[in-house]
């Protein structure tokens, strides 16, 4: 699974345009993710060809086995560090994906504003792709109308039609709210998620990556516990399972204008066959910016889908050569990327069956251009998972 390093240029289109080779890297390392920003990291040679290219803000790809347009593929290099002495020392060099740049985008007021109000950022009956596409355009309408800064690295927002996503939303956003924590709020609800294709940021109903059947491969992407998948280890836990979900929005309209303080409120509980097998546990989930029974519903659901279940995570070492012992030929094994990225559906067999999971992350770490160390991440990391959804809500009024 052979990888080329190469700078990539934003220039206003959805892939850029490829630029230097930058060919004599060590310890390459650049992971994806399902649902975070992510890094890479390599050493070069301080006077090697083309280290004069590896400066701050620049892009760089890497390209697997010929394909540098897999999801989230492009990293933004934001350090260097090295020696000013020796000449014949390398340089460190570290990176992040575009969707760490999310983090410093807002909903704001304009530039030189003096007023803040706080209605100005309602959205009523849209789709979260919509509110996050809104958000991103704030953004920019700063940046190219104020500082007339082209801002190539992000040549647009995609935002299915109305009728791929499940359901529509109300929200109230303030001013000084970053996307990304939309982003991760909108995430941890089940509600949508956010990639980028090239420099495109994408939006999409969260369920559509595991439930669309172009990400389903489980057909073609098959992996053998102790022939493709060498060490692993495991998470479970059912301290968090909820079956039960009190969701409490915002005050009553009407019932204010009686003089009465009065929440929305909507019961969700899970399928009666779920309660039997994990019991009845009861929770409440606060969601302040929603009025409307049904919306509130809405959320409850998809966050209960979440939660109903014990969490799990499996996370594997992946051989990247397989040979037959008899013969000494090499084996088809799937390669990371190119058979299948974060997102996809795959098998697993084990000992005890075939299994249908969801690749949550994927790291690969190349010590040279060919043969990489691969670790897979199935199914959902949940260590800090409950903690960081309270925060989230909080951050957000709730």
């Amino acid at each position: 699974m052979s990888v080329i390093l190469r700078e990539i240029i934003p220039d206003g289109t959805k892939y850029g345009k490829l630029g230097a080779i930058l060919p004599y890297w060590t310890g390459l390392e650049f992971s994806q993710d399902f649902l975070s920003s992510t890094a890479i990291s390599f050493s070069y040679p301080k006077t090697a060809p083309q280290a004069d290219k590896l400066k701050l803000g620049m892009y760089v790809v890497p390209v697997v086995n010929g394909n540098y347009q897999w999801l989230d593929s492009i990293f933004y290099i934001k350090a260097r560090s090295g020696t000013l002495i020796e000449e014949d020392t390398l340089i460190q060099v570290s990176g992040y994906s575009l969707k760490k740049n999310l983090d410093k985008m807002y909903w704001a007021p304009a530039i030189g504003s003096v007023f803040s109000d706080e209605d100005m950022f309602r959205y009523t009956n849209v789709t979260p792709g919509a509110v996050l596409r809104a958000g991103v355009e704030n953004y920019l309408s700063r940046a190219r109308n104020g500082f007339y800064d082209p801002t190539e690295w992000l040549s647009g927002v995609s935002v299915p039609a109305d009728s791929k996503w499940d359901y529509k939303v109300d929200e109230i956003i303030q001013a000084t709210t970053s996307i990304s924590s939309v982003v991760s709020k909108y995430q941890d609800l089940g509600m949508a998620t956010v990639r980028f294709d090239g420099f495109q940021l994408v939006t999409a109903h969260y369920d559509w990556y595991s439930n669309s059947p172009s990400f389903n491969k489980q057909n073609t992407v098959r992996f053998r516990e102790g022939i493709d998948l060498l060490s692993g280890e495991f998470e479970e836990s059912s301290e968090d399972v909820v079956t039960a979900l009190l969701v409490v929005g915002a005050e009553d309209p009407f019932k204010k204008d009686d003089g009465i303080s009065s929440n929305v409120i909507a019961w969700v509980t899970s399928p009666q066959a779920v309660i039997d097998k994990y019991g009845y546990h009861e929770d409440i989930l606060n969601v302040p910016d929603a009025a409307n029974a049904v919306t509130l519903k809405a959320v409850g659901d998809n966050y209960l889908k979440r939660v109903q279940e014990p969490r799990m995570s499996y996370s594997y070492k992946v051989t990247s050569d397989l040979y037959d012992p008899r013969t000494g030929d090499k084996l088809p094994t799937p390669a990371a990327l190119s058979d299948y990225q974060c997102g996809d559906k795959v098998t697993v067999y084990t000992s005890d069956g075939s299994h249908e999971y969801t690749v949550y992350a994927i790291t690969l770490s190349y010590d040279d251009p060919i043969r990489p160390s691969t670790v897979l991440t199935l199914n959902d990391s949940f260590a800090t998972w409950q903690e960081t959804f309270d925060q989230r809500l909080k951050r957000l009024g709730g």
